[in-house]
């Protein structure tokens, strides 16, 4: 016969140990961690400091998503136990997804502009072009996306002349509100002259043909 003491101890939820992480076991995960967070500071740098910040700030909001979402059932009133399960991983699906939602979004957004507009348009008197500059625009946001994209246009024109002979677009982010913190405040970049552009080439040897210098000519 089981012992009433005991048999007292086990989860409130007929053997649905949901809470343990969201208990005194996430608290004490999340209190090494801020521990470490100190002893790095004191003994490394600031690299280091604000990585462990982002781990401590990451295991935070995973253990409160736990928290809540293993205690929803309990609080709105839902005894039975299949349903308890179902919408404690939907609630905590959700609360891990939604600060990250405009971020995995917009970059999708930003992929696609990459892979569509950032062809290098060639005009026809490039045969005729001996010495060419090129120059950019000022950013300007895009409209209708999830997170701030911005477009620079670059303008490759014959020195001589000052006729255009070619033109690509220039696209960078910053990412999400959440999402793009690891970046340190820097950005996501992409047009052709990057060598990682898959049409990189095309740009370098135009680049090579009409010795191509940058900035307003003198």
């Amino acid at each position: 016969m089981a012992d009433p003491q005991k048999a007292s101890a086990l989860p409130a939820h007929g053997g649905y140990g949901i809470s343990t992480f969201g208990g005194t076991s996430g608290l004490r995960l999340i209190y090494a961690t801020t521990s470490l967070i100190i002893k790095v500071t004191a003994s490394e740098g600031l690299e280091e400091m604000i990585g462990i910040s982002f781990l401590a700030v990451g295991l935070f909001w995973v253990w409160l998503s736990w928290f809540l979402a293993s205690h929803l059932p309990k609080w709105i009133g839902i005894a039975t136990h299949v349903w308890q399960r179902v919408l404690t991983v939907a609630v905590f699906m959700l609360l891990m997804v939604v600060p990250f939602v405009d971020h995995i979004v917009g970059m999708r957004q930003f992929e696609r502009l990459c892979a569509e507009e950032t062809g290098l348009q060639i005009f026809p008197k490039v045969v005729d072009t001996k010495r060419g500059v090129e120059t950019s625009s000022a950013r300007e946001l895009v409209g209708g996306t999830a997170i701030p994209i911005s477009r620079s246009v670059s303008t490759i024109s014959d020195l001589d002349t000052g006729e255009v002979i070619a033109r690509y677009n220039h696209f960078s982010t910053r990412g999400g509100v959440i999402g793009g913190l690891p970046m340190l405040g820097g950005e996501h970049v992409c047009s052709i002259d990057g060598p990682r552009h898959p049409k990189y080439e095309q740009y370098r040897a135009l680049k090579k043909q009409i010795h191509l210098t940058y900035g307003q000519p003198e």
